[in-house]
């Protein structure tokens, strides 16, 4: 006869892993095959993302960051504004590259 509780579980219901017994125990569910349901997820949409539809929030963010860390004075302010405006388009396709990059590499 098993001697802990687990063990006696696994016997009375006759699991086919303990694991299963302890994740059920743990819930506070009684153990029973019917809740155990094979769950999967459903294929990711390959070719569907485009990240280039995330550009505007990219630069927008990026000027923000860029415009914040450089506030204070006026003159600091406006070198930041005009900083921020030269260089988002760079930032921005820094960024979409590597999303391009990582969904090919991941065949998406």
């Amino acid at each position: 006869m098993p001697q802990n509780r687990l063990q006696r579980l696994h016997h009375e219901f006759n699991f086919a892993d303990t694991a299963d017994a302890k994740l059920h125990i743990a819930l506070g569910l009684p153990p029973s095959r019917h809740l155990l349901i094979d769950e999967t997820l459903d294929p990711w949409p390959k070719g569907k993302l485009d990240p280039e539809r995330y550009r505007d929030g990219i630069e927008a963010r990026f000027r923000a960051i860029f415009e914040l860390e450089l506030s204070g004075s006026l003159v600091r302010s406006v070198l930041a504004w005009v900083g921020a405006h030269a260089t988002q388009r760079q930032a921005a396709d820094y960024v979409i590259n590597a999303m391009r990059d990582y969904l090919k590499k991941a065949g998406l």
